[in-house]
């Protein structure tokens, strides 16, 4: 998280250990990724402030507005991920957004993709689509790529192999409804205005906190 601070003293400071603090993280920044006294070469991802704002006032009224600008544009880029998901090749896609939302967003895809098959009665189907997927990564890994693109990558195919996995056992349980024991005792992500996520009778809510790519 990188705030761009207001001055040379004062709660600049406070700005400046932030950052300190964060820079190995995945900032959310304002105009610009770090401040020239902090060393980012840890740095892989960023989720840009939907807002610039700067730090100024009580500490405690412009941290709290750091949080609350932090969740805000989390939701924005993942909500405009979404969207941009079903309208361009997925090796191009994943390029193109912060590791979090690529990994928040492809969850979503995954289980509406399960239950779309199990309802049409073809869950093979999905299961070719994921071997597919998870090819397509494989060959792109292989490329040129930023620190920031192989970082969320890595993340993505752990991720495409248990998915892919998973949907070979469905295929191997006959799979017939989505109500099914097999299916409901998955970790799922929906989105119901917010991002849900379900595991048998309990679900939580995503919160957009933001995330380091190997930990979302």
């Amino acid at each position: 998280m990188s705030v761009q601070p207001s001055g040379e003293s004062g709660y600049t400071a406070y700005a400046l250990i932030l950052q300190r603090h964060s820079a190995s993280g995945i900032p959310v920044h304002a105009s610009e990724p770090c401040h020239k006294d902090i060393n980012c070469s840890t740095v892989y991802s960023q989720v840009p402030l939907d807002k610039p704002m700067m730090p100024a006032g009580n500490v405690e009224l412009w941290l709290g507005e750091v949080e609350r600008r932090m969740k805000a544009s989390v939701r924005t880029q993942i909500v405009a991920a979404m969207h941009a998901y079903p309208t361009r090749p997925r090796p191009q896609w994943v390029r193109e957004w912060p590791a979090m939302v690529v990994l928040a967003v492809t969850q979503i895809f995954w289980a509406r993709g399960v239950e779309e098959t199990v309802a049409a009665g073809n869950v093979q189907a999905y299961l070719e689509r994921c071997t597919s997927d998870l090819m397509d990564l494989t060959d792109l890994v292989q490329g040129q790529l930023t620190n920031a693109e192989r970082l969320t990558l890595g993340a993505l195919i752990t991720m495409d192999v248990h998915a892919r996995d998973v949907v070979q056992e469905l295929v191997d349980a006959g799979l017939q409804r989505v109500t099914d024991f097999e299916w409901v005792s998955r970790l799922r992500y929906y989105w119901r205005d917010d991002i849900l996520v379900d595991m048998a009778q309990v679900y939580r809510a995503y919160k957009w906190q933001q995330l380091d790519p190997l930990s979302s």
